[in-house]
């Protein structure tokens, strides 16, 4: 397994992950319609301008394992919290 820290150009690859991990995740908790319809596009443009407009601080570390992205943690500091 691979470590390195993501960029804007991983957007599409986390979305797709994401949104299969929901899927299974929230199967019958949320509604079959979101989960097989429009979940992939919104997850595409939360992570697209997650990466494209990024709040300071934040990190982004993906897990590869043969070029597949296998897992990630976005970690991003709120103002005010300590």
């Amino acid at each position: 397994m691979h470590f390195r820290t993501g960029t804007q150009d991983d957007a599409a690859s986390i979305a797709a992950l994401q949104t299969e991990s929901w899927q299974t995740a929230y199967a019958g908790l949320m509604p079959d319609d979101y989960l097989n319809g429009s979940l992939l596009q919104d997850r595409r443009i939360l992570w697209t301008t997650r990466l494209t407009t990024p709040e300071s601080p934040s990190l982004l570390l993906l897990a590869e394992e043969e070029a597949t992205l296998q897992g990630f943690v976005y970690l991003l500091r709120r103002p005010g919290r300590r």
